[in-house]
């Protein structure tokens, strides 16, 4: 019995020391992630200032748009559709009138 929790209090020991160890190498890879979009960010505020200050008229854009165009039924959720379709009185009015045309 003694050996059991032995067992058990070591793998619960080693477990969580493995898992601060990834818990801190999470927090330290995203902390540098951050900081290099800081500075990328700080880059290009730089670069778009500097380029206002000078008095020049077009600043590129880096970023590239692609519009594409897309169905409203796409977008709308099945609840949503309305799929128009006569009613049962005006649909069996159309049949009626139909066969008195073709008299």
């Amino acid at each position: 019995m003694k050996k059991v929790l032995l067992m058990i209090a070591a793998l619960t020991l080693t477990s969580t020391v493995f898992a601060g160890t990834n818990f801190r190498n999470l927090i330290v890879e995203n902390s540098k992630a951050q900081n290099e979009l800081h500075n990328q960010i700080k880059l290009t505020v730089s670069d778009v200032r500097l380029a206002v200050q000078e008095g020049s008229k077009t600043v590129s854009i880096a970023a590239e748009t692609i519009h594409v165009k897309t169905n409203k039924q796409f977008l709308t959720f099945a609840k949503e559709q309305k799929h128009y379709r006569p009613s049962d009185s005006k649909a069996e009015k159309r049949l009626a009138e139909e066969f008195q045309n073709l008299d």
